[in-house]
């Protein structure tokens, strides 16, 4: 508590005020155990605003602050390693501290002030409040301005955040990628372009206080190993967090993540209340699990999460069987391996070579009868984004699910086309580029949608586009 109080001074957070018209917000202090890469652990506290106290249009405007996708985590590390790039880490301390606050606002006097600071104790009066110079963890418009903070300083560096997403910043003159998740940053240069790093991270140095954590060895829960040949990502301490929470560590592990013909079997009585809550915070560990670094949990995160409003003990029991198949499984990872120095590997590099295999199956949903698709990209051989989702419309014939599910694929293909071309054009001349983009390859299994595909203006194709585009 005193060290964060110290940072709250440091910064001139705040300020002390006898009597004001602002009306002050609650503050609670905020403790919590964090685990580091290495697997020790610290604790860590904050002061925090009580948020939702505050008044739309009195307390704060605008509140919208973008976070970097995971797939883009996915194409930055693949990335990296083509580029013989090392990738840093810094961590922002206290970041929400640092941009000025834009609307008047004043917090009370916070817990345990007779200790922390016994000079302003003494000043205190029963009117006293803080009136806030400076952002505070909890406010609800405290993380848009950190990110209007941080991107004008980046924008001041000579980077330029891309069109494909906002937390990835290009700088072409540095050969320079960054990527930002709230108050982590991540960096890396191209080959001989490490000066740019040095310099970079002197220049953020400067503005804020920044823990320099070397190469990235840890990012949201997920562990990075690099080297020259490959990187890793997994999430193996994570998955064991996940058993000791729900208490299943001491169960054995399953070699399937479900039981054959579970979706079929309906009756089962529903949930209590403070089951659903368990069934819920499940699902959304495995969910957190496979949107990181396992396509392979797609399909069943997206049977569970259909039944997250009103689950039964049926669908309770395919969690935990989904969470047990985690501990069998829990040192599968994602794999980049580097390509050779061929010239074909080189000219991989100028466009590296994306493919996407999609799929459906037909009327798989016992209750409806929708169809479920999906899709995974790879980037190099490894996958970099992956989705099962339930289709929105009843398909009528294996080759309407398929179209469906191509065309969704064609979706996230488009854009992930876009964000590698902003990449292909930071890294490489005009002279090396060439003049267009390779197309991303769709492998389909079904014939009669390739036939269908390669002529777009038969009747068919425009009535399952209408019917797809309706629903």
């Amino acid at each position: 508590m005193r060290s964060e109080y110290h940072s709250l001074k440091a910064h001139k957070t705040f300020y002390h005020v006898l009597d004001d018209e602002i009306r002050p917000i609650t503050c609670k202090w905020v403790f919590k155990l964090k685990t580091n890469a290495d697997g020790s652990r610290r604790y860590k506290t904050r002061l925090a605003a009580r948020g939702f106290a505050q008044v739309h249009g009195v307390d704060y405007s605008e509140i919208f602050a973008p976070v970097a996708q995971l797939t883009t985590f996915c194409i930055y590390v693949a990335l990296a390693l083509e580029l013989q790039a090392t990738i840093y880490h810094l961590d922002v301390v206290t970041a929400f501290l640092n941009p000025l606050i834009e609307e008047p606002t004043a917090i009370i006097i916070p817990e345990g002030i007779e200790w922390l600071d016994p000079q302003l104790a003494q000043e205190l009066t029963p009117s006293s409040k803080l009136p806030l110079n400076q952002a505070l963890y909890g406010l609800k418009q405290a993380p848009r301005l950190w990110y209007k903070d941080i991107a004008g300083t980046l924008t001041l560096l000579g980077f330029c955040p891309s069109a494909s997403d906002a937390n990835l910043y290009l700088s072409q003159s540095k050969k320079m990628m960054v990527l930002l998740y709230v108050d982590l940053i991540l960096l890396f240069a191209q080959g001989n372009h490490m000066v740019h790093v040095n310099e970079v991270k002197t220049a953020l140095q400067s503005r804020y206080q920044i823990t320099d954590l070397g190469p990235a060895k840890q990012y949201l829960g997920i562990t990075i190993n690099q080297s020259p040949a490959k990187t890793t990502l997994s999430q193996s301490r994570f998955v064991l967090t996940q058993f000791e929470r729900f208490g299943l560590h001491d169960r054995n592990g399953q070699l399937t993540q479900r039981e054959p013909g579970s979706r079929t079997k309906t009756e089962s009585p529903p949930l209590p209340p403070h089951e659903i809550k368990t069934y819920q915070a499940i699902v959304g560990g495995i969910m957190y699990i496979m949107l990181a670094t396992r396509p392979d949990l797609a399909y069943s995160i997206s049977i569970l999460s259909q039944h997250a409003a009103n689950p039964h003990e049926h669908q309770l029991g395919m969690a935990k069987r989904a969470l047990r198949y985690l501990k069998n499984t829990s040192k599968l990872c994602l794999i980049y391996i580097k390509a050779s120095t061929s010239p074909i590997a080189q000219q991989a590099l100028r466009w590296p070579t994306t493919t996407d295999f999609t799929d459906s199956d037909w009327a798989g949903d016992p209750t409806n009868r929708p169809s479920t698709a999906a899709f995974v990209f790879l980037l190099g051989g490894t996958a970099i984004s992956w989705k099962s989702k339930k289709q929105s419309l009843i398909a009528l014939s294996t080759t309407e699910a398929e179209y469906v599910a191509a065309s969704e694929a064609s979706q996230e293909g488009v854009w992930l086309r876009h964000i590698l071309s902003e990449i292909h054009k930071t890294f490489l001349t005009l002279e090396d580029s060439p003049s267009t983009s390779p197309p991303i390859v769709l492998y389909i299994d079904n014939q009669a949608t390739i036939n269908l595909l390669r002529t777009l203006d038969s009747m068919s194709a425009q009535n399952i586009s209408r019917s797809n585009a309706t629903i």
